[in-house]
């Protein structure tokens, strides 16, 4: 993803455009909107695959009805009548020129739920809007520009409200004679820029991971932002070739930021269905978990999550850090900076700790990770919205595009300690 759109959508009035890059921090006070747009992040990739009915309440953002999601300013102004989210991101395959490629949708009220209203892909020279009129017939209009041809294509097609009909639609568009007359390129480049293929589902985590238990049952390992599937992923391949590659990198966090030492999972029967439990070793015999600090619970199905999961590309993090304490927090922005330079990831995390900042800092003053994969997202209460500063980092790692009021309570609770 190179950027994120939004338009009236919860508490950000009228339309903004934010950049993100392979690494970037949401940072700012509680109730600000880092939290829903981590979600609208989420809903902005799943257009790829679900742009007719987008679930806005799949866990861990459950963020309600319509009147919940269009902007409320009060007043005369009252509530948005229609919101919309969309992104822009790099082409997968770009040999059809297509550099990046953007979509969004609107969405308004139908009987209290958020209906798509309009759908839109695009590229330079080429865009599919999908509109849906009042008596759920759907519009789809195809144009496309170059130095040679300028041609509209419009089909109207029966709303079937389910993602399949977006499939049909574009088979109809594609089938059209008229995207024939300069050969098959037109199809090449439309296909490319309606590409589903490369879709992956994005990562999102809950604030509150899961408590632990002294002992598992081995039922499900079924992802949950909650982190309960971690321990049965961990009692799958323990032992195996995929435990000894996860092992070494997830011990080396665990190791840097004081957590433990090492990890096992013992069973309690001798079936790989028995009972186990999750032991780890802190300077001494293993312990259970459910008797080892709690950061460690809290943090270990982030850690797992992260690299274990090779195939998804955007991850959704909110408060990484809580329960731990202020050297684990920092090694976890060295984690993330390993991640993005090391892997094919995107992180998106939104967090409120200056150890973790500062180290990400450290990081890019000390050359691990380049400047330009790292942008700090300010989100800012200003008349009655939230505005977002991008914030951006210089090859010493110093903030540059800062704006006055970012760490302004820190410089005066400064003044306070030092009695100034």
């Amino acid at each position: 993803m190179l950027s994120l759109y939004l338009n009236n959508f919860r508490c950000f009035a009228g339309e903004q455009t934010i950049p993100v890059r392979r690494l970037t921090l949401l940072i700012g006070e509680n109730s600000t909107g880092k939290t829903s747009f981590l979600a609208a992040a989420r809903i902005a990739e799943k257009l790829w695959t679900t742009p007719d009915h987008p679930d806005f309440n799949e866990e861990p953002f459950k963020l309600g009805a319509f009147d919940e999601l269009a902007n409320y300013r009060g007043g005369r102004a009252g509530r948005s009548e229609s919101f919309g989210i969309g992104a822009t991101h790099p082409s997968t395959r770009g040999k059809h020129g297509i550099d990046t490629r953007t979509q969004k949708a609107t969405f308004t009220n139908t009987n209290g739920r958020p209906t798509f209203n309009c759908v839109e892909y695009s590229s330079e020279n080429y865009s599919v809007v999908f509109t849906r009129s009042d008596n759920n017939r759907v519009a789809a209009v195809i144009n496309v520009q170059s130095p040679k041809l300028n041609i509209q294509v419009k089909k109207t097609i029966n709303f079937t409200n389910d993602y399949y009909f977006f499939r049909y639609a574009i088979m109809e568009i594609l089938r059209d004679p008229e995207l024939r007359t300069e050969g098959e390129s037109h199809l090449d480049q439309i296909n490319d820029l309606l590409l589903f293929s490369h879709y992956s589902e994005p990562y999102a985590t809950a604030p509150i991971r899961t408590q632990p238990e002294r002992t598992y049952e081995a039922l499900t390992d079924a992802a949950r932002p909650q982190g309960e599937h971690v321990p049965m992923i961990l009692s799958q391949i323990y032992g195996h070739k995929e435990w000894e590659s996860l092992r070494e990198p997830l011990e080396k966090f665990a190791q840097a930021s004081g957590l433990f030492d090492q990890i096992s999972v013992k069973r309690l029967g001798r079936s790989e269905g028995s009972p186990f439990q999750i032991q780890v070793k802190i300077n001494g015999p293993a312990r259970n978990l459910m008797d080892v600090g709690y950061g460690v619970s809290q943090v270990l199905p982030l850690i797992v999550d992260l690299l274990r999961d090779t195939n998804r590309e955007l991850f959704l993090v909110q408060q990484p850090e809580v329960h731990l304490h202020p050297r684990a927090q920092a090694e976890l922005g060295s984690f993330f900076a390993s991640l993005v330079k090391t892997r094919r990831k995107q992180i998106i995390v939104e967090t409120h700790s200056d150890y973790l900042i500062d180290r990400i800092r450290t990081c890019v003053r000390e050359e691990f990770i380049k400047s330009t994969d790292v942008l700090f997202l300010y989100f800012e209460r200003q008349k009655g919205t939230i505005l977002i500063h991008p914030i951006t980092l210089d090859v010493s790692g110093n903030f540059q595009s800062v704006p006055e009021s970012f760490r302004g309570f820190f410089m005066e609770e400064e003044k306070r300690n030092l009695g100034i």
